[in-house]
């Protein structure tokens, strides 16, 4: 007689603790579903910036390679103006005697215009590492960033799994 009303008893108490354990797993998977979508978000914002960034530094990048562009030109162009105020070469013609000037010859070992045009390239140059220093520095800090992010992740992750429990049912 006392046997039924105990059995039922003890399941419904194995029943109420199975059930328990359903939803403190559904409670541990919800969590994790909340955590990861937090994460996906905050990635989608991190890639969002980056994506922005990406572009000011490209446009900083060939800014930099025009300004290089136009000091070539203006240091080439020097050079050229500085070859036509050069006394030019001349040829003596044997039979004649007079000397005849040969076009388009340069005087390239001019010292003064060999220290100006030193300075203003490396003034350039000066200008060009800078630029060259700041970008990499740009992109440095963007490579700790992602690194820190998915040693974050990893970590996240492998936490996640050895904390997970298997039920048998």
């Amino acid at each position: 007689n006392n046997l039924i009303p105990q059995l039922a008893s003890e399941n419904r108490e194995r029943e109420i603790r199975l059930l328990q354990a359903m939803e403190e797993v559904e409670g541990k998977r919800w969590n994790e579903v909340v955590e990861r979508h937090v994460e996906l978000k905050a990635s989608q914002r991190e890639k969002a910036a980056a994506d922005t960034l990406r572009p000011l530094l490209l446009d900083e990048r060939s800014r930099a390679l025009e300004r290089g562009d136009d000091l070539y030109k203006n240091v080439f162009e020097s050079l050229r103006d500085a070859s036509t105020k050069c006394p030019t070469k001349q040829r003596r013609d044997p039979l004649h005697g007079s000397g005849e000037q040969i076009p388009g010859s340069l005087c390239l070992n001019n010292v003064s215009l060999d220290s100006s045009v030193q300075l203003s390239l490396d003034r350039g140059r000066s200008d060009l590492e800078s630029k060259e220093r700041e970008l990499l520095t740009g992109v440095r800090e963007l490579r700790q960033k992602l690194t820190t992010r998915a040693r974050q992740r990893y970590s996240t992750n492998s936490s996640l799994t050895d904390g997970v429990t298997s039920i048998h049912y």
